[in-house]
C-alpha cells in the first residue's frame, strides 16, 4: 500500500504563504462617540479652583499629550525636590484651572457620564480609588442630573419654593442674611440646579448650611466698616489689607489638601498671617473688643474676596442613619472670628 505523501502541494502552498497566522480573534476597535456638549451637566467644581499638572494626569486620568492647549501658570510655590537628607530645592510646576481640566477628561473620557463610569469602574477593579478628582465620589449613579430651563440671575431674593423661603426668613431673624447671600454665592458659581435627584440642589444644600452653620458665627456688625476712618490702628490695618495676595499671587499663598475636609484649602501664608493679626492686636489696643469684632469681619470679608477658602460642603458620612444633614458645610476662613488672636 503507497505511502501518504508527506509533502503539501505547491498550490496550498502558495495559498498559505501571503497569510500570516492568526493569534486568537482581532480586537474591536474602540469607537469615540461624538457627543453633544450642550447636553452634558455644568461643572460642580468652584471657578478658582486650580490644580497642578501631576495632579491633573493622575487624578482625571490624562497623558502629557491630552494637557496640551490647556493654558497654565508657572510657580514654584509649595514644590520641591529632595536633593539630600536636609535640603530640599524649590522646581517650576504648571497650575491649571480644573475646570479645564476636568472639561479635556470628560471630552476623552466620553462627557461626564462617562468620566464617572471609568471612575466606578476603576474602584470596582480594585485600582486605587483616590486617583480620583476630590469632588468626585465613586460608586454612584453617572446618571445626568437634569437642569432647569434657566439659572435665575438674581440669587440674593430668588425663593422658588416654600422651603427657601422660610430659610430666608429664619436667617434674616438671626441678623444671618449675609450668610444666605454667602451660602448662595457658593452655590451660584457651582450652578447647582434647584432640584436633583441626588440631593445635590439648592433646596438640600440650603437646609443643610441652616442646619450645620446655625449660631457658628458671632454677630456681624451692622456695618463693618463702622470703626473711625481717622484711626492709625485701622489705617495701618487697611494699608496692609489692601495689599493682600489672592489666587493669582501663587508664591504668596499656600494650598494643601485637608484629610479631614477632604478638600483642598487655599490660604495666606503664615508671614501674611501674623502681620494681619499684629494690626488687628493694635485694633484691640485702641479701640478695644468692639473695635476688634469690627475689624476681625473687615478681615474675613478681605479674605474671602482675595479667594481663600471660606465655605465649603460634602458629603455627610453620618448621613441619613445618624444625622439628617445630607451635607456638611464647613467655613475655613472663620478662624479669623475666632476669640484669641491665634496664628495659625
Amino acid at each position: 500500500m503507497p505511502k501518504a505523501s508527506s509533502q503539501t502541494s505547491s498550490s496550498q502552498q502558495s495559498s498559505n504563504a501571503g497569510s500570516p497566522a492568526k493569534k486568537g480573534f482581532p480586537r474591536n476597535k474602540k469607537v469615540t462617540e461624538v457627543q453633544d456638549k450642550s447636553l452634558w451637566r455644568p461643572s460642580w467644581i468652584p471657578e478658582t479652583a486650580t490644580i497642578t499638572k501631576t495632579d491633573a494626569m493622575k487624578r482625571y486620568h490624562l497623558n502629557k499629550k491630552d494637557m496640551d492647549g490647556l493654558n497654565y501658570t508657572t510657580t514654584t510655590a509649595n514644590s520641591f525636590v529632595k536633593i539630600t537628607e536636609r535640603f530640599y530645592k524649590a522646581v517650576e510646576s504648571h497650575v491649571y484651572k480644573e475646570r479645564d481640566v476636568e472639561m479635556r477628561a470628560w471630552e476623552k473620557h466620553g462627557g461626564p457620564e462617562g468620566f464617572q463610569r471609568m471612575l466606578n469602574k476603576r474602584a470596582k477593579g480594585g485600582k486605587k480609588s483616590n486617583n480620583k478628582p476630590k469632588s468626585y465620589e465613586v460608586g454612584v449613579d453617572p446618571a445626568p442630573v437634569p437642569l432647569p430651563a434657566a439659572l435665575v440671575p438674581d440669587i440674593d431674593i430668588e425663593t422658588p419654593n416654600i422651603i427657601l423661603g422660610d430659610i430666608k426668613a429664619n436667617m434674616q431673624d438671626r441678623n444671618e442674611l449675609w450668610l444666605w447671600d454667602a451660602v448662595n454665592k457658593v452655590l451660584h458659581e457651582m450652578r447647582i440646579p434647584d432640584t436633583s435627584p441626588d440631593g445635590r440642589d439648592r433646596t438640600t444644600l440650603m437646609m443643610c448650611a441652616d442646619n450645620t452653620l446655625q449660631g457658628h458665627y458671632p454677630q456681624r456688625p451692622a456695618s463693618a466698616y463702622s470703626l473711625p476712618p481717622n484711626s492709625a490702628s485701622v489705617e495701618a490695618l487697611n494699608k496692609l489689607l489692601s495689599r493682600a495676595p489672592s489666587t493669582q499671587d501663587g508664591p504668596a499663598i499656600d494650598s494643601q489638601y485637608d484629610d479631614a475636609a477632604k478638600n483642598m484649602v487655599v490660604e495666606w501664608k503664615k508671614a501674611y498671617k501674623d502681620k494681619v493679626f499684629a494690626k488687628l492686636s493694635g485694633v484691640l489696643q485702641e479701640h478695644g473688643s468692639y473695635g476688634l469684632e469690627t475689624a476681625r469681619w473687615i478681615v474675613y470679608d478681605k479674605y474671602v474676596k482675595c479667594g481663600m477658602s471660606s465655605l465649603d460642603y460634602q458629603p455627610n458620612p453620618k448621613w441619613p442613619a445618624e444625622s439628617p444633614s445630607q451635607w456638611i458645610w464647613n467655613d475655613s476662613a472663620k478662624f479669623w472670628l475666632e476669640n484669641a488672636l491665634k496664628r495659625e
